[in-house]
């Protein structure tokens, strides 16, 4: 299954996957360095090195991985509903307040990104202006008025 991102998200995984497979080639050098300074069972150095080429293996996987099933999307849309990196301003009670719909790599709630995936963004997926939007969260239901989206 795909799962789309920020563009800007997609070239910074690819970022991060080419700068760890720099430093695979660095730990590897070490790996052989070490390893001729005799006896590998005792060797710390060697255990070291073995130890930080495991884990960079791992998260090189991981990011391939994560690359191999995203897609870096525009965050502009020309929708008239709301969808997957829509600003919103809405209304809840007295207060407005506006948030914007992201995946949930990008979620970061002190900048109003909050996840497709949760109560609130699936709430407001597909839904217009001056909708009302019910949302059953965990502590309870709540209403929202869109005001206004982009």
């Amino acid at each position: 299954m795909t799962h789309f991102i920020s563009k800007e998200v997609f070239q910074k995984f690819e970022r991060e996957l080419s700068s760890l497979k720099e430093k695979r080639k660095l730990v590897a050098e070490n790996l052989r360095r070490s390893a001729a300074f005799g006896d590998l069972a005792e060797n710390s150095e060697y255990q070291q090195a073995r130890e930080e080429k495991e884990f960079l293996e791992r998260k090189i996987f991981e990011l391939e991985q994560k690359l191999k099933n995203t897609k870096g999307e525009n965050t502009t849309s020309n929708s008239n509903k709301i969808s997957l990196y829509s600003k919103i301003k809405v209304k809840n009670e007295n207060k407005i307040f506006d948030i914007i719909i992201v995946p949930p790599e990008e979620i970061d709630l002190s900048k109003g990104k909050i996840s497709v995936k949760s109560p609130l963004g699936r709430g407001f997926l597909g839904k217009k202006q001056d909708d009302i939007v019910e949302v059953k969260t965990p502590l309870g239901e709540e209403t929202y008025k869109i005001i206004k989206f982009e």
